[in-house]
């Protein structure tokens, strides 16, 4: 009777429409990425930054590395070893700050702020891959940027985390773009180990200098980090593969308004109107620059894939 159901269940999932189960799969990855950034925020000043990105990684790898090994000698064959060793440290680089920004601003401040990686895009691959970019999506880049001035409270004093998390931003779009030439030639499960393994042993070597040894209980919620940021990149992979980019991408501004109910009722925090003025027109300008890729790129033949969407482990979480 359960295997009947279980196979109903199934059977209307896949009924549904691509984008309405893209749709779901980011919706869910939001949710999860939101449910980490919590329990990272949880732990405050209990451990170090460094320490926690460790333990996001090991037990990444921890989770990851079953799925590795049943890919056999394909997840670790590779001819690109030295951009996977700077794909990994931009990526521990971007989750520290990222880390830090979390246990210091508030949960949708520190989210928003995320959300900037792709203003940092567009210069990035005009310097590094030589793309064209024209006047419309700099002019999006521009406001984009003009919000993360109305939230750094105009007039007022910048918390220094924000800061630190326009860096991992920063740093964030960066992999974005080496994933991108990476992705040309390597399978995503190959990116993704690779990523996991080089940050376990990198970020190592800062945790040691300022460990702390868990208690159960904290090792329980850093296991829930690692998992949950494991478990957010499957879901996107997911999504991206089933749903249209410019269909689903909306959806995944949807961690802006967990980030907002969850701040409130573990947190005690209400996000004031500079947040959510500058929030919005991050999103919007963020938004348009996604839409006017997926243009150009339809405009364009497409590449030929390697066997998964290169969506997958191409962020820090």
């Amino acid at each position: 009777m359960t295997r009947q159901v279980v196979h109903a269940a199934l059977d209307r999932w896949r009924m549904l429409a691509g984008n309405t189960r893209g749709a779901i799969w980011m919706l869910l990855s939001g949710l999860v990425t939101v449910i980490q950034s919590g329990l990272v925020k949880s732990l405050g000043d209990s451990f170090h930054t460094f320490e926690v990105v460790f333990w996001r990684c090991l037990f990444g790898l921890a989770i990851l590395l079953p799925f590795a090994l049943r890919h056999g000698g394909y997840a670790f064959s590779t001819d690109r070893f030295r951009l996977h060793f700077l794909r990994a440290t931009l990526s521990i680089t971007s989750m520290a700050s990222s880390f830090y920004a979390l246990a210091r601003l508030p949960l949708a401040d520190a989210i928003a702020y995320v959300f900037t990686a792709p203003l940092f895009i567009i210069p990035l691959a005009v310097i590094i891959l030589g793309e064209v970019v024209r006047w419309r999506r700099w002019t999006a880049t521009a406001v984009g940027f003009v919000g993360v001035i109305v939230m750094a409270r105009p007039g007022g004093t910048m918390d220094p985390a924000v800061p630190v998390a326009l860096f991992g931003a920063s740093a964030t779009a960066l992999v974005f773009v080496i994933v991108k030439r990476l992705t040309e030639t390597e399978r995503v499960i190959t990116v993704t180990t690779y990523f996991t393994l080089i940050g376990t042993l990198l970020s190592a070597i800062p945790a040691a200098f300022v460990w702390q040894t868990p208690s159960w209980a904290q090792l329980l919620v850093l296991f829930g980090v690692g998992a949950m940021g494991t478990m957010s990149q499957l879901f996107a992979v997911h999504g991206w593969r089933v749903g249209e980019a410019t269909a689903i991408a909306p959806f995944d501004y949807a961690r802006l308004l967990y980030a907002a109910v969850l701040g409130f009722l573990v947190f005690g925090e209400i996000p004031d109107e500079w947040t959510a003025a500058g929030a919005f027109i991050i999103v919007t300008s963020t938004l348009y620059i996604a839409r006017r890729e997926a243009r150009l790129r339809r405009a364009t033949p497409a590449a030929p894939r390697i066997d998964e969407p290169p969506g997958g482990g191409a962020g820090p979480a």
